[in-house]
């Protein structure tokens, strides 16, 4: 349970996740008390966040592929609008949803995620009790509910994972190794051993089980093959 969370803290590797960092800065800032209905232009960003056309371009289309953001409305001939859909659940965990009594975890909705609530094994409460009331206190620089904190007392925003990633990388010299494809490789790796569509769906955290059975195209020898070349855990 708790593996799937932290597989879902980032996806988004480097400068990708810098950029959707600042872009939902930015959102929030404009938007204000709705900022998760505000639409925003590719030219509005590029302007407010100082980011070349091409790597704006670049940007979107990735989050747009990760199902970040959507588009909103707008023409071909006048650009099209989008908005931010999913604002990273992991961040939005706070301490009251973590209910150790009854041993469970609250996951609040977004408009890409259904709201959930995850139990947890007895073991899985003795490490959150350790960590809430030994591990986190001692992190803790800032006033903040956030559940999890960096090693700077902050709460975390997924960046550290990348740090991870990082560090580790030069251990899989033949491997693209990011968080992504980490993840990639984990969710085709559980559909290959045959489990479950909708069990793999809910591990993933994908809303649209369409979005899940895209990964069954590993049973193809070729996706297979670039999955055992470039997919750290294929």
């Amino acid at each position: 349970m708790f593996e799937s969370i932290l597989l879902k803290i980032d996806e988004l590797d480097g400068s990708l996740r810098q950029f959707y960092e600042r872009l939902k800065g930015y959102i929030k800032g404009m938007g204000g008390d709705h900022y998760d209905t505000y639409s925003f232009g590719q030219r509005e960003v590029r302007m407010a966040l100082n980011v070349s056309k091409s790597q704006l371009q670049r940007y979107i289309y990735d989050l747009l592929s990760l199902e970040y953001i959507a588009m909103s409305g707008g023409y071909i001939n006048r650009g099209y609008r989008y908005r931010i859909v999913y604002w990273d659940d992991i961040t939005r965990i706070c301490l009251r949803d973590i209910d150790l009594e009854n041993g469970t975890i609250y996951i609040r909705d977004t408009i890409r995620t259904h709201s959930r609530i995850l139990t947890l094994r007895p073991n899985q409460v003795m490490l959150f009790y350790e960590y809430i009331h030994r591990v986190r206190p001692a992190l803790l620089k800032t006033d903040t509910d956030a559940l999890v904190i960096t090693h700077r007392g902050t709460a975390e925003n997924g960046e550290r994972i990348n740090y991870l990633v990082e560090t580790f990388k030069p251990l899989f010299p033949d491997r693209n190794l990011n968080a992504r494809t980490i993840r990639q490789s984990v969710i085709t790796n559980l559909l290959k051993e045959g489990k479950d569509l909708r069990v793999v769906q809910v591990f993933a955290w994908h809303k649209k089980i369409s979005t899940t059975e895209r990964y069954r195209q590993s049973g193809l020898k070729e996706l297979q093959a670039a999955i055992e070349k470039h997919h750290p855990l294929g």
